[in-house]
């Protein structure tokens, strides 16, 4: 059986690339809009649309006057007048055309499916964000795609994530996980519902001590083998190490587990066994970074309503994916 068996996954920079999607869609609207489209302008829209997503991500401003509000601050800045609701309608629809995943997503998403409910939950504009889903190859490997514009709520609120779970036949919440690039919106949000989590961070990020994950996880092999309960090994500068290692604590319990494989390995020279039987040991690329609750129940499979989509973005701390 799976560690988890319900598992929500953001979409931008956890699964889609929406970096180079973003990249294509802007130049494609500057041309077209006769403004200019070098790197200079684009670092501008960058920066304007990064400043007002954490805004959003913070519960200061509205999706709705945010995504117009960020065209009308580039025009400012580049001293030019333009329409800036018919700028960000243009984007929208060249970056509903960017489907474009992460390499190995697929393949992850692949391995899951036949064993886990999985579920894309965004705080992206519905405008692009389904047409991004249904044009990609994950349409068909996850069966749920719950857009925070069409909930009438955002990520972090718990009232997001409250008609996803009930939607999913409200599971058991100890068997759900929350994975996601943003430590506000995908972490806190996923703390908040209630959910254990796992904080995607293939860049090594450093964290934030007021926001901790259940887990932490450098790539999509890690995250498999945790989701799947995969028995894995992880080393610690060489050593065989059997129990997660916290980000807060892990250079020392790393100099403890050196010490003792020095000295015998300590209790006989055997890796020390997880305390959690259930979750077992800790998959290399994965960190514990606070105790998961851990239980078993049965859930109702969501994918048997394959198709059936209900009305769903992000980096550490804040979510610049501007859609």
């Amino acid at each position: 059986m799976p560690r988890y068996e319900v598992v929500l996954f953001d979409a931008d920079h956890t699964l889609f690339d929406f970096d180079r999607a973003e990249r294509e869609a802007l130049r494609q609207t500057l041309e077209e809009a006769g403004l200019p489209a070098d790197g200079e302008t684009e670092a501008r829209y960058l920066s304007i649309n990064r400043a007002l997503w954490n805004r959003l991500d913070r519960g200061e401003v509205r999706r709705e006057w945010l995504v117009v509000e960020r065209f009308a601050a580039l025009l400012r800045a580049l001293g030019r007048t333009g329409d800036a609701a018919a700028l960000n309608r243009a984007y929208l629809d060249h970056l509903g055309e960017g489907s474009y995943l992460l390499p190995g997503a697929q393949a992850l998403c692949r391995a899951l499916a036949p064993r886990c409910t999985l579920a894309i939950v965004t705080n992206g504009v519905a405008r692009a964000q389904r047409r991004r889903f249904e044009a990609s190859p994950l349409n068909g490997l996850i069966p749920w795609l719950f857009i925070s514009e069409e909930l009438g709520a955002s990520k972090p609120d718990s009232a997001f994530f409250a008609p996803v779970l009930r939607t999913l036949g409200n599971p058991d919440p100890r068997r759900v996980l929350m994975v996601g690039d943003n430590l506000l919106a995908d972490i806190q949000g996923g703390i908040q519902a209630g959910l254990d989590t796992a904080w995607y961070n293939p860049g090594r990020l450093p964290g934030d001590p007021a926001i901790v994950p259940t887990w932490e996880v450098d790539g999509y092999a890690a995250l498999q083998a945790l989701i799947l309960k995969e028995k894995k090994t992880i080393f610690n500068r060489g050593v065989p190490v059997a129990i997660p290692i916290s980000a807060q604590t892990g250079a020392k319990q790393a100099a403890q587990a050196q010490s003792a494989a020095s000295a015998g390995g300590g209790r006989g020279g055997v890796p020390r066994p997880d305390p959690d039987p259930i979750s077992g040991p800790c998959p290399r690329g994965a960190h514990r970074r606070s105790e998961p609750a851990c239980g078993g129940h049965s859930h109702p499979d969501s994918r048997t309503h394959a198709g059936a989509h209900a009305g769903a973005h992000t980096h550490a701390g804040a979510d610049p994916c501007g859609l």
